[in-house]
C-alpha cells in the first residue's frame, strides 16, 4: 500500500532534529513530506538536510497545510495518506499500526485520551478539554470519540478525495471531521480509534516547553474551549441540520 506521511509544521525546527530520523525509520518505506506552514526557524531546512519532501507556503494555518499535504498525497498516487504532527506528541512508533490499520479501514484516528492510553505528563486543563469537547461531539452526533481533537489521522484514497471537496477547512478541521462523517453515515461510527500515549514531557521543541507550561493551565482551557465548542456547534449546523433538510419529505 503506497502510503505518504504528512507533516505540518510552523516554527518546529528543534522538534524536527529529533522527530524525522524516528518517522523514516517506523514508515515502513513510506513517503514523508513536511508541509512547512511559513516557518522562520529553518524548519524547511532541516526536513531537507533529513531528505524528506518538502512544500514551503505562507503561513495559512494547520488546516491549510493538512490540506496541501492531502493534495501532494493524492498527486503521488498514493493508496492513504498518514497526518502526523511535527511538536514531537505523536509518537512515531505508532505509525505502523496506523498504516496497518488503513489496509482495512477508510479512516483511523489516533487517541491520547482513550482509557487504553498511558498519560506522560499530560496537563490537568487538556484533560478537562478533552473531556469537554468529547461530550460536545457525543451530544452532536451520538458517537463516543475519544480525542476529537487529536490530529494524528489516517485516510484511504477515497475518503481524501471526499474529505478534500467537502470539508470548510476551519482552524478545528479535526472536529469538523468528525461531524461530517456523522452526517453521510447511517449505521455506526467509522472511525477506528487507534489508542496511542499522550506526550507532554520530554517534548522536542522549545515551543512546546512553553506551549504546555502548568503555569497556564487555566489561561489555556479558557482560550481554546469557547473556540473548539464553537467549532463543533458550527459544524453540526453545516452538516447535520442540512442532513435532517434534505430528509424531509
Amino acid at each position: 500500500m503506497k502510503t505518504v506521511v504528512v507533516v505540518p509544521v510552523r516554527d518546529e525546527a528543534d522538534a524536527l532534529e529529533r522527530l524525522l530520523p524516528r518517522v523514516g525509520a517506523q514508515a515502513g518505506g513510506a513517503t514523508v513530506v513536511v508541509v512547512d506552514d511559513g516557518s522562520s526557524d529553518g524548519s524547511a531546512e532541516v526536513a531537507r538536510r533529513h531528505g524528506v519532501a518538502v512544500i514551503g507556503q505562507r503561513p495559512l494555518g494547520k488546516p491549510a497545510a493538512v490540506r496541501c499535504g492531502f493534495e501532494y498525497a493524492l498527486a503521488q498516487d498514493c493508496d492513504a495518506a498518514v497526518v502526523f504532527d511535527g511538536d514531537g506528541q505523536h509518537p512515531p512508533e505508532a505509525l505502523p499500526d496506523m498504516i496497518g490499520l488503513l489496509r482495512s479501514s477508510d479512516i483511523v484516528k489516533g487517541a491520547r485520551f482513550h482509557p487504553a492510553s498511558p498519560q506522560i505528563g499530560t496537563p490537568d486543563d487538556r484533560q478537562e478539554l478533552c473531556r469537554r469537547i468529547r461530550d460536545l461531539v457525543r451530544e452532536h452526533t451520538g458517537w463516543v470519540v475519544h480525542d476529537p481533537q487529536c490530529g494524528f489521522v489516517g485516510l484511504r484514497r477515497p475518503m481524501i478525495e471526499l474529505v478534500l471537496s467537502s470539508l470548510s477547512w476551519t482552524v478545528e478541521w479535526e472536529i469538523e471531521l468528525i461531524v461530517w462523517l456523522r452526517s453521510r453515515t447511517v449505521n455506526g461510527c467509522p472511525i477506528l480509534e487507534l489508542p496511542i500515549p499522550a506526550i507532554y514531557a520530554d517534548l522536542p521543541g522549545r515551543k512546546q516547553a512553553v506551549k504546555y507550561d502548568p503555569a497556564f493551565s487555566r489561561a489555556r482551557l479558557q482560550e481554546r474551549f469557547p473556540r473548539q465548542a464553537r467549532a463543533v456547534a458550527e459544524a453540526a449546523v453545516r452538516y447535520l441540520q442540512l442532513r435532517t433538510a434534505e430528509e424531509r419529505p
